[in-house]
């Protein structure tokens, strides 16, 4: 199974390569085209517009450790604003609160 698959990735790339040069040739761009930025693209939307895990797109892409991964992946600002603002939230209705029963107190 591991031969025919591995057979079917280079079956894959030639098809790329084939296609990119062609493309590049059309577009008349001269330097070599790999598959660097569609290697980081695929990571950066698996990860920040599918939600896909960081140790799926490490498998994905053959990585051994998601250390390499992280290389990959555009970091997303908005995952960690919308945390942030959750907590923000959180604290200010709290804070509301409290303030009301203190208020109610008096």
């Amino acid at each position: 199974m591991e031969v025919r698959r591995a057979k079917a990735v280079s079956k894959n790339l030639n098809c790329f390569f084939a296609h990119a040069k062609f493309i590049a040739e059309a577009l008349n761009i001269s330097e070599s085209i790999s598959t660097y930025y569609a290697r980081h693209s695929w990571a950066t939307i698996a990860r920040n517009d599918c939600n896909v895990s960081k140790s799926d797109i490490a498998e994905c892409l053959n990585h051994s450790t998601n250390t390499i991964t992280d290389i990959y992946i555009k970091k997303d600002w908005k995952t960690i604003d919308n945390a942030n603002k959750k907590v923000i939230d959180l604290k200010s209705v709290k804070n509301n609160r409290s303030n009301k029963q203190k208020r109610v107190k008096n």
